[in-house]
């Protein structure tokens, strides 16, 4: 083997600090990016270091394909996160304001025989549902305190 006179300084401080360097440099065969490796015997102490070279081009190309797959996961999140939204606010907050645009209606012409017209089958058309029972019961009491009044009178 011939002596490697030509190496940076990382390799070392991976010998002497024990601990994985990296460096970018330029050198005979062009522009690289090394790691360096500690390999140590039983007894913990470094008898050499490995050094791995990459050219800049496949370090390069490997960070511009991880960008563009992070960045195809962060648009799939956004765009299903923008569709689940969708669909909550189709599911739920619609047929809240359905329900709150009827009941002001109701209250505000005083109107028993009106109900709301929301008839899902999840706990919003439980509450449209529980407040057309309501109004029924109303309706009713209405129509008997109506029959007694006209009893008395």
């Amino acid at each position: 083997m011939t002596p490697y006179d030509d190496y940076p300084p990382e390799l070392d401080q991976a010998w002497n600090t024990g601990e994985a360097k990296t460096a970018e440099y330029t050198d005979q065969w062009g522009a690289v990016r090394s790691v360096f490796l500690p390999v140590r015997d039983e007894s913990g102490r470094v008898i050499m270091a490995i050094g791995v070279d990459y050219t800049i081009g496949k370090v390069k190309a490997v960070i511009r394909k991880s960008f563009i797959v992070f960045g195809g996961i962060i648009v799939f999140i956004i765009l299903f996160t923008i569709i689940i939204a969708y669909r909550l606010r189709r599911s739920i907050v619609s047929p809240i304001t359905q329900i709150i645009t009827e009941v002001t209606a109701i209250a505000e012409n005083a109107d028993l025989t009106s109900r709301t017209t929301v008839s899902t089958a999840d706990e919003v058309g439980l509450l449209a549902g529980t407040f057309n029972s309501f109004m029924e019961k109303s309706q009713n009491i209405m129509k008997q305190i109506a029959e007694i009044s006209q009893r008395l009178a």
